[in-house]
């Protein structure tokens, strides 16, 4: 009778109905990664990031060794545009050694400077490019939807090709991915626009 009843629920959890997993779709963060990396033999009592984003204040942003290797880290919440900053370690202002953009504070100090894109707004990286006479130019596309965006729609993708006469096709390569065909029969620079 026992040999029954485990076949039964054996029987019961096979047929279970499993849940789909969504596809995974690259997604833009909103967050800055700041770095230090030590280069002293006896590390650093305090690691700190300042900037305009905080009000030059020490202690607002400590920089973290997690691992006890030398290697600082925070991330930050920045809003899009550009922030002038400095790493702090213990009392001395220094350059971030791993960014090399700088900028000026208004009594000259030279410091980093930091590009923050708006995470919100979806892109597009070129992934492969091949061309040949035969068949023009074909991309491998990848779409990274912007912070909390909507996943790729490729019914709503439109394309427009720029400077250069021929037509393109579309096709889905994966969830976020596309191969874009452009059948042209000239061979010159132009722009293709994917919307």
């Amino acid at each position: 009778m026992k040999r029954l009843i485990c076949l039964s629920l054996l029987a019961v959890s096979c047929t279970a109905q499993v849940p789909s997993i969504e596809p995974f779709s690259p997604e833009h963060s909103c967050r800055s990664a700041i770095h230090y990396r030590s280069q002293s033999d006896t590390p650093p009592l305090s690691v700190q990031v300042i900037g305009a984003f905080n009000d030059w204040t020490v202690g607002a942003n400590p920089l973290e060794d997690q691992n006890l290797d030398g290697d600082y880290l925070t991330h930050l919440e920045l809003p899009a545009g550009k922030h002038l900053y400095s790493i702090w370690v213990d009392g001395e202002r220094l350059l971030d050694k791993t960014n090399p953009q700088t900028g000026f504070l208004p009594d000259g100090t030279e410091v980093s400077l930091l590009e923050v894109r708006d995470c919100t707004k979806p892109s597009w990286e070129v992934l492969e490019k091949n061309w040949s006479p035969e068949i023009g130019l074909t991309l491998k596309v990848n779409f990274i939807r912007g912070y909390k965006g909507p996943k790729l729609d490729t019914g709503s993708i439109h394309t427009e090709l720029k400077h250069l006469s021929g037509n393109t096709s579309i096709e889905e390569s994966g969830p976020s991915q596309l191969i874009v065909h452009v059948n042209t029969p000239e061979f010159g620079r132009g722009i293709l626009e994917l919307s």
